[in-house]
């Protein structure tokens, strides 16, 4: 068996890195309105080829999005809020590079690095559970572990957003809160 002619290809996306700062108006004091901005980091890698004669690729995308959602409180004290959400976010990216390295022969023989854009806006729906560290009455820091649905977007670069459409989410932020 000839395996030194074999061929493969894989990629792999990790998960998504979002921050974002808030800006959430509390209807009353169970039910709130939320939007705001988000940076997301997207990182994968692809890999073609055989062990001998391949490329591999490490590609690197900045989205920065407008998330709109609706959160119920479910616990409030001076210091923690504990709340569900569920909502929206739009997203576009500003940025993105790719660094690929050829090798032939089993010997690197050249590296290229490209700019990369996403043009279409990449849109989803999300519901979290999210505690809250009130550090003032107005002003906390947020996590919200929760779950997301990617709409395809019709790019022909892949994400993980194509690959995993579902998927589980993390973020974290600063939020202001008014009334």
């Amino acid at each position: 068996l000839n395996t030194e002619n074999l061929s493969y290809g894989r990629s792999r996306h990790r998960q998504p890195v979002r921050v974002g700062v808030s800006l959430c108006y509390n209807i009353n004091d169970r039910f709130g309105l939320e939007s705001g901005i988000t940076y997301t980091y997207l990182s994968s890698s692809l890999t073609s080829g055989s062990d001998n004669n391949r490329y591999e690729t490490n590609r690197m995308l900045h989205y920065v999005g407008i998330p709109l959602s609706l959160n119920v409180n479910l616990w409030r004290s001076r210091w923690i809020d504990v709340y569900v959400s569920a909502g929206g976010l739009m997203e576009k990216c500003v940025a993105g590079r790719a660094r690929t390295e050829y090798t032939v022969g089993g010997v690197s023989a050249s590296t290229k690095t490209e700019n990369v854009m996403v043009d279409p806006l990449q849109w989803s729906v999300n519901a979290a559970a999210g505690l809250q560290f009130n550090i003032s009455r107005h002003v906390g820091l947020y996590v919200e572990p929760g779950v997301a649905y990617a709409f395809d977007n019709g790019s022909d670069i892949e994400t993980v957003y194509d690959k995993h459409p579902f998927n589980f989410d993390l973020t974290v932020g600063l939020r202001f809160s008014l009334k």
